[in-house]
């Protein structure tokens, strides 16, 4: 019960990070918007089926995460029927910037479209290590209520097995900072901005491999010849490309203040970058390179990229850098 507690402004929303470290919510260019997917993650901490409609880091998730943090707060308070959650529409409004004025559905499609999508998503969410088991949609139902300027939602039982105030742990959750990560101009910013912060110190180094499936880079495909067969229509995104959209993600995280400054090691096939907030007076293009790595050597099998290192966490103390 003291792990969480209430939250008031868009600074400190508790989001459990199997939102932040995974591709639940990714990346999504308006094209794929009302596309559904079906795919599943899987790191060393986190194993996930995903169903339903593509969610992005724009709209629904700092939407998800209000509603959320409205949830613990009805939890703590001991509201009856917590499950159900009401939140003023100016909290929105404020957060994900829709026009948020009059009573036509017009003017919150924004709202309309994210709430779809968040009902019609679905997930089966595995803990590798305390192999908790949870399933199901987000969200029941929903209903914008002009009236009372209001939206309300009613969460699932995934959501209270999520947030089980009883059982659920430290390391599992983070107080995110939507104001922040509405700051951020792109998708791909705001996505690796979800995943980094929710790193301590010593976590520095993430492989090419993990970046790509958490910002979900490495399901994504590009149409292929018309004349191919069914199978050769849709192609898999080249490495190349996955590198391209990573550094751009880098690149706005270094203007916005959030990364003090990053580097790719390309033979190891991995990145390293530095929070702000941990390292906030450094050489750029020196200090970088003197840190010690958290990444586990598995082989000492010398720049092979998937032999050589395992993108594992394990205890790291950053005084001895």
């Amino acid at each position: 019960m003291e792990m969480l507690y209430k939250t008031t402004t868009l600074k400190n929303l508790p989001i459990h990070n199997v939102f932040n470290r995974t591709c639940i919510f990714e990346p999504v260019v308006k094209n794929n918007q009302s596309l559904l997917r079906k795919r599943e993650y899987s790191d060393t901490v986190y194993k996930v089926l995903i169903e339903g409609c593509y969610l992005n880091c724009s709209v629904d998730y700092p939407l998800f995460a209000i509603l959320i943090a409205q949830y613990i707060n009805n939890v703590i308070d001991d509201v009856d029927n917590p499950i159900i959650t009401t939140i003023p529409l100016s909290i929105i409004v404020d957060s994900i910037g829709v026009s948020g004025t009059g009573n036509r559905d017009a003017n919150f499609k924004k709202i309309y479209d994210s709430l779809a999508r968040l009902e019609n998503a679905k997930i089966s969410y595995t803990n590798q290590i305390s192999k908790k088991v949870v399933a199901g949609a987000l969200i029941n139902s929903s209903d914008l209520d002009f009236k009372n300027k209001s939206l309300t939602v009613n969460f699932t039982r995934l959501i209270f097995d999520l947030y089980d105030l009883e059982s659920i742990k430290e390391s599992e959750v983070k107080y995110m900072n939507i104001q922040q990560l509405t700051e951020i101009d792109t998708e791909g910013g705001k996505a690796l901005y979800k995943f980094l912060v929710t790193q301590s110190k010593g976590y520095i180094d993430f492989t090419f491999e993990r970046l790509s499936k958490v910002l979900g880079y490495h399901y994504r495909t590009v149409a292929g010849k018309r004349k191919a067969k069914p199978e050769e229509r849709k192609i898999p995104l080249k490495d190349s490309k996955k590198r391209e959209y990573i550094k751009e993600a880098l690149n706005i995280l270094k203007n916005n203040g959030i990364i003090s400054d990053f580097h790719y090691y390309k033979k190891l096939g991995r990145y390293r970058m530095l929070q702000t907030e941990y390292y906030p007076d450094i050489v750029q293009d020196i200090d970088i390179h003197k840190l010690k790595s958290n990444i586990k050597q598995i082989k000492q099998v010398k720049f092979k990229e998937s032999k050589s290192a395992k993108d594992d966490d394990f205890p790291f103390d950053p005084k001895k850098n």
